[in-house]
């Protein structure tokens, strides 16, 4: 009975090694993930740009556009994103999209609501539009439309914002 709290002890002793040992061992698996996630994963990720014409040169009543640009690893450009129609004024809204890749080019996108207080996705699709690894810079004009005619099957512009906003440079990303 003279060794029994001699045996407590031990048995203390290990008991803490033991605990320590997993302490170390969480903590130092937490600090892993941290940089990993926080660091390492930043490094290799592709660049994400977002992008919103609120408050912009190209802002006008009546609408907003807002999403995304990637470059992914093969080099192609992902522009996503959504263009919504906030009034109930009978006009839609467009999002003209400017693509540099050594020429200009203008898009009347099929990025149009085709009518007043409704939202669509950029490209008309949840993933929106995959542009050519040669893009240089891509800018975004905001348009509401109003129909051709009666007939509701031809979109028009028919007021669009002072300027378009370059929202994505490859030279910057």
């Amino acid at each position: 009975m003279q060794n029994e709290p001699a045996r407590r002890g031990a048995l203390s002793g290990a008991a803490i090694a033991v605990v320590s040992g997993l302490v170390v061992t969480v903590v130092g698996g937490a600090a892993v993930l941290v940089f990993e996630y926080g660091a390492v994963q930043k490094w290799f990720a592709p660049a994400t740009t977002t992008w919103t014409t609120d408050r912009s040169v190209t802002d006008i009543a009546g609408m907003t556009a807002s999403g995304e640009v990637v470059r992914s690893d093969d080099g192609l450009v992902h522009l996503t994103g959504t263009v919504q129609d906030t009034d109930a004024d009978g006009e839609g809204a467009a999002l003209l999209i400017d693509v540099a890749d050594g020429g200009r080019r203008e898009e009347f996108p099929e990025y149009h609501t085709r009518g007043a207080n409704r939202t669509i996705n950029v490209g008309g699709r949840e993933a929106g539009r995959v542009l050519p690894a040669t893009v240089e810079s891509i800018s975004v004009r905001e348009c509401l439309t109003t129909w051709k005619d009666a007939r509701k099957s031809d979109v028009v512009l028919d007021h669009c914002g002072a300027a378009p906003l370059e929202i994505w440079n490859s030279s910057r990303s």
